[in-house]
């Protein structure tokens, strides 16, 4: 993008950017989402940050509510699996998100992580977050919060976060405070608010009828995982063993971590992700012997010799691993990118829990963050590339890995636990039964999230037609 810019216009921002993105935005737009010409107001105007109440990492005195951006449905705001996350111990500092009327992620805010504290159900625990959270108390007098819920969700909020997002990787970017509170938003007479949050209802309560239809593919894994004796049922979620690893313990592993949890996951469970029914049933092998880590070239950042397809985390579906967007077509990359080459899948390193594991497309030649750790299958005769994505994908690791990631802001699984995690191989025709059966079920479930997605959108195209009419009925 070009364009002119003066000195006085980069002075207007608090943090003097450059961006031509940033500036060219706040210069033209002004920090408008919608360019309707009628009442906008400054979200600051409206809404403040509610009181901000810091939990500490480690063993608490008490049980809390914990959402993470996995509980939260992107460009939806629903919340998913909120009862298998009460927790008495944090890996990581935590806000208390009491006292907010609508809790918003600055992290990849073009995503979608927004959602109301009053769809949480009715509990006397306190509920906290991610610091990267941003809990928003409403003047509901201006904007009802649930408008305001939708106007964050929408298609033209996403694409604006977009030019002042912040950060060197695109894996990770933030909106800062300031500039958030910044951004302006329509205000609709009574009556109109009213009757378009009606509307949005009977969206809203079709998508739920249609997620009564839809089966997660965790569920799906672990429904045809239990079927073949892959794993046992989970234990109580409740259930808890704790340990205190001794010096020894600690001296043998690679990075040195104190962490009852990590400790406990190769000291109780011996690095085991299943816990297998019949543990003589198949052999129970590390990934270090069925997976390698794939020698990726590294693009660095810039112009580019020729036109390349760049998949970012926000390119795919989170917890499904499936590509959503191969439109991405770019000749510069503002960060340094990998090349996915005759990698057979890959998965993030960066929050693992989101589920960003994909099997690669290798005749597109794809690029992408450097946030994904490349793999190839090392003995393709006994060994299924969809089988180990569907690994990747199971609740087990998504909630284990949490226990095995470190770092306070941009937590990252290391390559080393990950080879050293074992798991049960069973032959490669009962993995190919195992693939089969689960992809039947995912693409009926796929079909769904489509027909849902049609739905949603619905509600940002009736947002838009609203605006639309007030604005004509003004001008009549």
């Amino acid at each position: 993008m070009i364009t002119n810019v003066n000195l006085s216009d980069i002075s207007k921002s608090i943090f003097l950017r450059l961006g031509a993105r940033y500036t060219n935005y706040w210069k033209n737009l002004n920090g408008k989402i919608f360019n309707f010409n009628y009442r906008q107001i400054e979200l600051k105007q409206f809404v403040k940050i509610a009181k901000i109440k810091n939990v500490k990492k480690g063993d608490l005195t008490e049980e809390y509510q914990l959402i993470d951006l996995a509980n939260i449905e992107p460009g939806i705001g629903f919340l998913n699996d909120l009862d298998k996350n009460i927790v008495s111990e944090i890996g990581s500092d935590k806000i208390i998100l009491d006292g907010a009327d609508i809790v918003f992620s600055r992290l990849n805010s073009h995503i979608g992580y927004v959602f109301l504290m009053e769809d949480i159900p009715n509990s006397k625990i306190s509920v906290i977050g991610s610091t990267e959270f941003f809990p928003l108390k409403v003047d509901n007098t201006t904007i009802p919060s649930k408008l305001l819920k939708y106007y964050l969700l929408h298609r033209e909020f996403r694409k604006k976060a977009i030019f002042i997002r912040t950060g060197k990787s695109q894996s990770h970017p933030r909106i800062q405070v300031e500039d958030f509170m910044r951004f302006k938003f329509p205000i609709l007479p009574q009556k109109v608010s009213i009757e378009l949050i009606r509307k949005i209802n009977i969206f809203e309560d079709e998508i739920k009828k249609k997620k009564l239809e839809y089966e997660s593919l965790q569920n799906i894994i672990e429904s045809v995982f239990l079927k073949y004796d892959i794993k046992k049922p989970s234990l109580d979620e409740n259930f808890h063993i704790k340990i205190k690893p001794m010096l020894s313990n600690i001296a043998n592993q690679r990075y040195m971590r104190i962490g009852a949890e990590y400790m406990s996951f190769w000291m109780l469970r011996k690095g085991c992700l299943f816990q297998s029914e019949d543990k003589n049933k198949y052999p129970i092998i590390p990934m270090k012997r069925l997976i390698r880590k794939y020698n990726a070239t590294v693009i660095k950042k810039g112009l580019m010799t020729d036109t390349r397809i760049l998949v970012e985390f926000e390119h795919i579906q989170s917890l499904n691993g499936k590509i959503e967007n191969l439109s991405n077509v770019v000749t510069e990359v503002g960060s340094d990118k990998i090349e996915f080459g005759n990698a057979d899948f890959l998965t993030n390193k960066l929050r693992p829990y989101l589920g960003y594991t994909i099997i690669n497309p290798k005749h597109l030649n794809i690029i992408g963050t450097t946030e994904f750790i490349p793999f190839s299958i090392i003995n393709k005769l006994n060994t299924s590339v969809n089988y180990i994505r569907y690994v990747f994908l199971s609740s087990e690791y998504l909630k284990q890995s949490k226990l095995l990631m470190s770092g306070k802001e941009h937590p990252r699984i290391n390559i080393s636990d990950i080879l050293n995690i074992r798991i049960p191989l069973p032959k490669l025709t009962i993995q190919h039964n195992i693939v089969r059966e689960i992809l039947q079920r995912e693409l009926k479930s796929a079909k769904i999230l489509k027909e849902i997605k049609v739905i949603r959108e619905k509600i940002d195209n009736i947002i838009l037609d609203t605006l639309n009419y007030t604005k004509i009925i003004k001008e009549k």
